[in-house]
């Protein structure tokens, strides 16, 4: 089995081949669908948390990609960086958090999705549990910054 490339899925996104909904695990193209309207929620909310716990200098993306590999190139939720690249994607050195929000995918986020992040050595990840409203660290991350970790949850406690 082939497995795609970076430079590939942007030729075939750009031929119109694949969506720009679409992420790179592995090798492996995976089209998103439509988030539901918790979920679209629920990431804006966290979004804007996090901008207003941090101090300046922090940069703070939504469902943009993520430069983990050759072939990985996953679209986290919301990240947090030290600094924004002047060229091509983040990377996982530019990375502070992770935050994904599962609604019917805990299992993959998780799972899979975990063990991506962990082998490309993201430091902290968290999964946001839609359904339970509540943070989960998988195994083998670092402590995602407490400050975050707390506007995060004001979030879940709090619903707007």
């Amino acid at each position: 089995m082939h497995r795609i490339s970076g430079e590939e899925l942007a030729l075939l996104t750009r031929a119109g081949h694949v969506s720009e909904r679409a992420e790179l695990l592995d090798g492996v193209i995976h089209e998103h669908m439509t988030p539901s309207p918790d979920h679209y929620i629920l990431v804006v909310l966290i979004t804007q948390a996090i901008r207003d716990a941090l101090t300046s200098g922090w940069v703070v993306l939504e469902e943009k990609p993520l430069e983990l590999s050759k072939h990985s190139y996953p679209e986290p939720d919301v990240m947090v960086l030290t600094s924004m690249p002047l060229k091509g994607y983040p990377s996982p050195a530019d990375v502070v958090l992770v935050v994904e929000v599962a609604d019917s995918s805990l299992t993959h986020y998780l799972g899979a999705k975990a063990d991506l992040y962990r082998s490309a050595g993201i430091g902290s990840y968290l999964v946001v549990d839609l359904k339970l409203r509540e943070v989960v660290q998988p195994d083998g991350f670092g402590q995602a910054p407490q400050e975050l970790v707390d506007a995060i949850d004001r979030v879940l406690t709090n619903p707007a």
